[in-house]
């Protein structure tokens, strides 16, 4: 299977032109080729369809901590943004839960024991 997926890169993409150290290769739809690109200048898009339109920008947050209390004393915490779906890291002290520990909806995050303690932080995708 991994001999057919590089035939099919390998066919849609000019090799002499492969991407090099600080570039990755960008699909372009008019030419339906592969082109290489400065990571710098690159846009990471979403596929078609997330978040209900032709693919947004992707941002991350790495360790937000919620406004209000940061210790599991309350189980529900308010994101600042939407999070993609299931792409919530909830972190509690220094451990990372489980997703089955923890319920999100919108942008509030619910964490489904109280038995955890410690400063609350979460990365997440939006």
């Amino acid at each position: 299977m991994n001999y057919h997926k590089q035939a099919m890169i390998s066919e849609a993409m000019d090799l002499s032109a492969a991407p090099h150290d600080g570039q990755i290769a960008v699909y372009n739809s008019t030419t339906k080729m592969w082109v290489p690109q400065d990571i710098s200048t690159a846009a990471l898009q979403g596929p078609k369809g997330d978040k209900g339109d032709t693919g947004n920008s992707i941002n991350f947050v790495d360790e937000e901590t919620p406004s209000g209390s940061v210790v599991v004393l309350n189980t529900v915490y308010t994101l600042a943004h939407t999070p993609v779906t299931g792409s919530v890291h909830t972190y509690v002290g220094i451990g990372r839960l489980s997703k089955s520990l923890f319920s999100v909806s919108g942008n509030q995050v619910t964490i489904l024991t109280s038995l955890i303690t410690g400063a609350v932080s979460f990365d997440y995708r939006y």
